[in-house]
């Protein structure tokens, strides 16, 4: 509501006017002073704005909330933020968010779903023993919370206090990217909060290889029972969780392969690897029909490291077998296509940023060349998988 203040000329007794509106009439008051005008002024423009929300079924709280959207409106607009803000906007959108947390359940309520959803779709015991240690630690932080209410800052604040590489980060974020995705699917949420977080990755680490001399003194000293799971890890590159669902009847060793069905794979897809001679002769004396290559996790992890102090080998590389054959793959064959197709990457990106140039040509070649030092004589021969 307008109120003018004007100054009188040749009036006796006012200096000062005010006029405004109230009611279909136009009004007029007279004061001596301005600071009088000025405080009749303030006092009234409350008074007709009172009276015409009252008249308007609007509460003095509303009108005091429009004002205030105006004002955080102007604000942003002054600092380039958004255009797009506006009073029905906000009340839209917080709405929304009332109907989506009063419909929502915690974290640690989505998360067991999501793991009972995965034992039901009857994924790896490795998978499941993934996901079930990555939510766990997020829970501890945030199990209690409304999963709607989670947000982008939520999540990069606990990725920024995960110990680790940027390598171990993305790993976290993988697992709850398919928690607030399972989520989303649940209408509990309406958005996945880790899509907009990033991860600068440790481009400037190359990944931990061994050297051929370890490689060779590892696999001699190793025992019989992991032999031929690391010796496919070594030459054929596979991933630790490939290995562990690996069968003996997906060993084609005549064919000089390695059939891994859409089961074994990480990406649930078909892939042929490539049994290279020096594998070959590593796998022909324990090749059996049937069964799991991979020993208990006990047994694997206890047998790797009493091979580890025959061999002299003091530090062993995350994911030491797949970097090594990765490496000495791409400098061997100066193809990373094929290399990537080995290892079942999507393309060559990985390649290009974690292996190039890291292994000398003629160290990767001698790679592929190393070769049992003896046929053991403790191992039952079976009928070879065609």
């Amino acid at each position: 509501m307008k109120i003018t203040i004007k100054p009188l000329k040749g009036h006796p007794g006012y200096k000062f006017r005010a006029s405004f509106s109230q009611g279909g009439n136009y009004l007029q008051k007279y004061f001596k002073t301005k600071q009088e005008a000025k405080n009749f002024a303030d006092a009234k423009a409350v008074e007709l704005e009172n009276v015409g929300i009252a008249e308007r079924g609007v509460s003095p709280s509303e009108f005091r909330a429009l004002l205030n959207a105006r004002e955080i409106e102007k604000q942003l607009r002054a600092s380039h933020v958004t255009e797009e803000f506006s009073f029905e906007r906000a009340v839209e959108f917080y709405a929304a968010h009332l109907r989506s947390t009063k419909s929502s359940v915690t974290v640690k309520h989505a998360a067991e779903k999501l793991l009972i959803s995965r034992e039901l779709k009857k994924r790896s015991k490795r998978h499941l023993q993934n996901l079930g240690y990555r939510l766990a630690a997020f829970e501890l932080v945030y199990g209690k919370r409304i999963i709607s209410t989670i947000t982008k800052d939520d999540v990069e604040n606990y990725l920024a206090g995960i110990k680790g590489t940027g390598r171990t980060q993305i790993n976290h974020r993988a697992i709850l990217s398919n928690l607030f995705n399972f989520a989303v699917g649940k209408n509990w949420m309406s958005v996945n909060p880790t899509a907009a977080v990033e991860i600068t990755p440790d481009k400037d680490t190359p990944p931990g290889i061994l050297k051929n001399a370890d490689v060779a003194a590892f696999l001699g000293a190793a025992e019989p029972r992991i032999v031929p799971v690391y010796a496919i890890a070594f030459f054929a590159g596979l991933r630790e969780a490939e290995l562990a669902r690996l069968d003996w009847k997906d060993i084609k060793l005549k064919r000089g392969i390695i059939d891994l069905s859409a089961k074994t794979t990480k990406n649930a897809q078909r892939r042929i690897v490539t049994i290279s001679p020096n594998l070959k002769a590593w796998l022909k004396p324990y090749v059996q029909a049937s069964g799991p290559l991979r020993p208990s996790d006990q047994i694997f992890r206890t047998s790797r490291k009493a091979a580890c102090v025959v061999a002299g080998i003091k530090d062993w590389p995350h994911n030491a077998a797949r970097h090594t054959f990765a490496s000495c793959h791409l400098a061997a064959y100066e193809n990373a296509a094929k290399t990537a197709l080995e290892l079942g990457h999507k393309g060559t990106d990985v390649l290009f940023d974690h292996y190039r140039e890291i292994v000398a040509r003629k160290d990767a070649l001698a790679y592929f060349k190393i070769m049992p030092p003896k046929t053991p004589t403790n191992i039952i021969r079976m009928e070879v998988a065609a």
